[in-house]
């Protein structure tokens, strides 16, 4: 499903297969240092082995200093072969094992040549972050995996050993995904490798395989992963499939080669013929194989007479190849690359040559030496083996097939939101750049498949960016400014519910047409509204009359529908409020009203309202108490205050003359104003004579509690309760959103207001609130259908950017996960400790600390010491946290043992963690030299700690 790598000039599978089929070598070809003739100046050097981002794994600078290169290596890499496969572990429902191998730690041996670490950090922890043992159980830990966390040892066919150990572990039901592979990173100076006639090494720096001239191998770097799953789960998930492991198979040679370092003719032989028997497939039925292929004389010849025992009767070629001709031999991880090597090389039909040789040879096994076109019959699948054996003569011998065909992406062309994340604001851009420029390359892709891939099969990090877009090519062409941002945050949503002055006819019809779940919701609130009008026409039209009575129904409809539709993308409000009508639509999401009382009160409350006489209302940008400061008492008396809906935003009510009077009043005095596209004078004096007939009609309604907390704006406060009054007094009485507003931001004040229904009124009125709020409007005005969606998605976005969990499944429903860049890694450099590590990069955006920084004082500079040496960070406060900067019950253990040595004072372990504050923890140690030492000497201590701080910080400098 996934792959990852890195290997000598390349940082990824795609650069790898670029230069696969460019015929490209990429050993690093050395400066002679003139010291040594033997030394050959080449090798398969890994760019940025020591680099790492301990950041985003949430490891201290310490530990990464002394863990391995090869830990560090294969755990990003893991990441991204997860990114590939769209299985983050985050997102997958079943276990997840790991079968991983590495290399000899010569990382270990320069560790434990400083005397003073290992007196310091002591030598269990150091081999904890460095040998072998405890691989495959550090990245299960580090990203979270329950599966088996095997690690794998067979010297060169280590790697591959572990694919066909985890294949076996999946189909005996042992996990549900796997992550195999291997890496081998060796430290030492980048001087190249000494040749010694009869060596394994090359004589002149190229490894040719299956060449007569060749001398031997290269030593390089490498690292290297495959993402497993059994197929007939990915099938039916829909996962990505890029290759199929048909067969497998693992022996040993035995007894039966010329000795332990040796290989053998028939151990080689039967390894395959297991593989090909487990795969229920004849010899004839393989195009291709990816050999071992070391380059050495007495290797390559036993591994030539191998396939030629098993597929030397073939009437067809059987050509081979060898990745280390490209790469050098990658020791632990040579057979994984191989594996990447041949799944990308099924994928793409295409075979690349094996380099260094001019003469593809005879007879039914021959050496592909020019990259082609692949071999096989277009009538069955392209079919290939990957060999690797081990020195001690572990065999591992795999077949790969063509996977099946995959369906196109379900659903019509449409508008997308694409999303991405990153651990910070560097690596959001960064990330948004990587996707444009993949999607510059790739201008005929699905924007569903790239949607579905960032929103189902990644992990969504804290700082995020979010685009709606309709096609890859629009992706590829929007500017990186035109994306929201946002991050980090958490941000809880409030739905805001408009009233009857926001609506606009024909509103909705898009996503009545594109989204099922607005359509289910519409039509369920229609056949409840059963009438001679039916109110799909007066929502979408054409209809033969204006809406009249049918206007509050549809307004509310809308409303309804739409906030359905949010909540199968996920979203769920911790509130609710509504403006004038749209208190209706809180009250029957809160489970206060059912859908069909709802619709019949609000049925009701129009045809009432149409029976009254015309009325106007007018918006004016003054607060409640300068209207009555500078209003003339002849419009005081005319109009009503028919809401309050911001610290200086007000709406009046009353006859149509004098709402008119008013706006003159208003041109005149310079006041921001706005006539509502009313016909009646809601919420004024104007009601009345319809009230109690209202009021009577819904006291014969049942009434439930509030199951979702809402507000009512006929007090500004939380509903508690509702009867037939609260609604006649709600629709005479003054509309109180401003007090509503604050009464929800007391108790959320980091809240997002979603306006869930037409334009975005309420955003501006929420932003008089909440100085600098964006505006996340459902369909903000004018938008015409076929934008619906893309508005709707774009406000999804900036919720998702809050902080705000989607359901992807929703939104996303028809795309494939498909491979996209990967994740945009901030290495910062790792030397062993003792060298000057590279400063780290500044964390952009980063949220501020939980304590800000103070000057230390008593014993917390020394304890500040203690931590600086086991940890290695420095900057520390008061408020720096042991366990956050990386600190464990082995770290701990030290840290005691220091204070013990140095101060004469016994702490538990447990107080290091019960106390994991700096400050804490130092007032922890001052009250136990207290009660061990002494009033008297623990004053003393206290000055001896002065000097002792005194003396470590001119040491560190």
């Amino acid at each position: 499903m996934g792959l990852a790598c890195r290997t000598p000039g390349a940082a990824d599978p795609d650069e790898l297969w670029a230069a696969l089929t460019a015929d490209r070598e990429l050993l690093d070809l050395l400066p002679p240092d003139g010291t040594d003739p033997a030394v050959v100046p080449t090798l398969g050097w890994l760019a940025d082995h020591d680099a790492f981002d301990a950041d985003f794994f949430g490891i201290g600078p310490r530990e990464a200093e002394t863990t391995d290169p090869q830990h560090r290596v294969l755990l990003e890499c893991a990441w991204a072969a997860l990114e590939d496969a769209g299985r983050v572990p985050s997102r997958f429902p079943g276990t997840v094992g790991v079968y991983v191998g590495s290399g000899e730690s010569d990382h270990l041996v320069r560790l434990l040549a400083r005397p003073d670490l290992v007196r310091s950090l002591g030598p269990m922890r150091l081999r904890l972050s460095n040998l072998k043992d405890y691989l495959a159980p550090r990245l299960a830990h580090r990203l979270g995996l329950t599966g088996p966390a095997i690690t794998v040892q067979t010297a060169c066919s280590t790697s591959l050993v572990a694919v066909h150990l985890a294949r076996r572990a999946l189909l005996a039901g042992e996990c549900d995904l796997a992550i195999a592979g291997g890496v081998s990173i060796t430290t030492l100076e980048r001087t190249g490798y000494r040749y010694e006639e009869g060596g394994i090494f090359a004589r002149d720096g190229h490894c040719r395989s299956f060449a007569p001239d060749a001398t031997g191998t290269v030593p390089g770097n490498g690292v290297g992963l495959v993402v497993l799953r059994r197929l007939a789960d990915a099938v039916r998930d829909g996962d990505p499939v890029r290759a199929v492991l048909r067969g497998s198979a693992v022996n040993n040679d035995g007894p039966v080669r010329a000795g332990f370092t040796a290989p053998g003719v028939d151990g080689q032989a039967r390894v395959i013929s297991r593989a090909l028997a487990d795969a229920g497939l004849r010899q004839d039925e393989v195009d291709v194989v990816e050999a071992h292929g070391t380059g050495t004389v007495l290797g390559d010849a036993i591994e030539r007479a191998a396939l030629d025992q098993v597929f030397g009767r073939r009437d067809r070629p059987l050509w081979i190849g060898s990745v280390k001709s490209n790469v050098g031999h990658l020791d632990t991880s040579a057979g994984v690359i191989g594996l990447v090597k041949t799944v990308l090389a099924v994928e793409h039909a295409r075979l690349p040559a094996s380099l260094h040789v001019a003469d593809p040879g005879a007879g039914a096994v021959r050496v592909n030496v020019v990259t082609r076109p692949w071999p096989g019959d277009d009538d069955r699948p392209r079919r290939a083996g990957v060999s690797s054996f081990g020195m001690g003569g572990t065999n591992a011998h795999v077949i790969v097939e063509q996977a099946p065909p995959r369906d196109a992406s379900d659903g019509p062309r449409r508008p997308e939101l694409v999303v991405v994340s990153a651990a910070d604001a560097r690596g959001r851009e960064e990330a948004v750049d990587r996707l444009r420029r993949w999607a510059a390359r790739h201008p005929d892709g699905s924007v569903a498949d790239v949607a579905a891939t960032l929103g189902r099969g990644r992990e969504h990090l804290p700082f995020r960016a979010s685009l709606t877009c309709r096609d890859v090519g629009a992706l590829a062409r929007t500017a990186p400014e035109h994306w929201t941002r946002g991050g980090p945050a958490r941000r809880p949503v409030v739905f805001a519910f408009p009233g009857q002055g926001t609506w606009v006819p024909g509103l909705g019809a898009g996503l009545y047409a594109e989204e099922p779940v607005f359509r289910d919701a519409v039509d369920e609130a229609a056949e409840l509204l059963a009438g001679p009008r039916d109110l799909r026409q007066v929502m979408f039209g054409p209809d033969d009359g204006p809406p009249g009575g049918h206007l509050q129904p549809a307004l509310f409809v809308l409303e309804y529908a739409l906030a359905r539709l949010w909540q199968s993308f996920g979203v769920e409000p911790v509130a609710m409020i509504g403006h004038s009508l749209g208190e209706y639509t809180a009250a029957t999401l809160s489970g206060v009203l059912t859908l069909d009382d709802a619709l019949a009160l609000v049925a009701e409350r129009g045809r009432l309202m149409e029976r009254l006489p015309p009325g106007a209302m007018l918006a004016v940008a003054l607060s409640e108490e300068e209207l009555a400061e500078r209003l003339p008492g002849r419009l005081l008396d005319a109009l009503d205050l028919a809401a309050v809906n911001g610290p200086a935003q007000c709406a009046l009510a009353g006859p149509p003359d004098a709402v008119a009077e008013l706006a003159r009043f208003a041109v005149d005095a310079r006041v921001p104003h706005r006539r509502l596209a009313t016909a009646h004078a809601f919420h004024s004096r104007m009601c009345v004579p319809v009230a109690a007939e209202f009021a009577e009609f819904a006291a014969r309604r049942p009434y439930a509690e509030p199951g979702l907390p809402y507000v009512s704006t006929v007090s500004g406060d939380w509903v508690t309760s509702v009867d037939g009054d609260h609604w006649a007094t709600q629709l005479r009485g003054t509309v109180r959103f401003s007090a509503g507003v604050r009464t929800v931001l007391a108790h959320h004040p980091d809240a997002v207001f979603l306006e869930v229904g037409p334009g975005s009124t309420l955003s501006g009125m929420v932003r008089q609130h909440q100085p600098g709020a964006g505006r996340r409007a459902s369909l903000p005005r004018p938008v015409a259908p076929a934008s619906e969606r893309p508005s709707l998605l774009t406000a999804a976005g900036a919720l998702w950017c809050d902080g705000v969990a989607l359901r992807w499944e929703t939104l996303a429903p028809g795309g494939r996960i498909i491979p996209l860049p990967t994740y945009p890694f901030h290495r910062r450099t790792f030397p062993v400790p003792g060298t000057a590590p590279a400063p780290a990069p500044p964390r952009q955006d980063a949220p501020p600390a939980a304590t800000p920084a103070t000057a230390l004082d008593g014993l917390e500079p020394l304890v500040g010491l203690f931590w600086e040496e086991l940890l290695g960070t420095g900057d520390l406060t008061p408020g720096s946290d042991f366990i956050a900067l990386g600190g464990d019950s082995l770290v701990a253990a030290r840290l005691v043992a220091r204070i013990a040595d140095v101060l004469g004072v016994e702490l538990p372990v447990r107080t290091v963690f019960d106390h994991p504050l700096l400050g804490a923890q130092a007032r922890a140690l001052e009250d136990a030299a207290h009660r061990q030492l002494g009033e008297e000497r623990a004053a003393e201590l206290l000055a001896e700690a002065g000097a002792l701080t005194h003396e470590g910080t001119r040491r560190q400098e």
